[in-house]
């Protein structure tokens, strides 16, 4: 579940994890509609804000 903006929506995404001796990487990169999590701008029809978001995630944690 991802929360962005007080809106939970169940998201999906393709990641690769990788296992180290010492340590567990994981990382993804994947789209969000920022309207669906209420997100909004009306903005102008020239503007550069997208409704679509890149979100890129690397995550690294110690292996226990």
């Amino acid at each position: 579940n991802l929360t962005i903006h007080g809106v939970t929506k169940q998201v999906t995404f393709p990641a690769t994890i990788t296992l180290h001796a010492d340590k567990v990487e994981a990382r993804t990169e994947f789209v969000i509609n920022r309207q669906d999590f209420g997100v909004t701008y009306p903005g102008r029809a020239d503007d550069l804000v997208q409704d679509n978001v890149a979100m890129q995630i690397n995550f690294v944690a110690p292996r226990a």
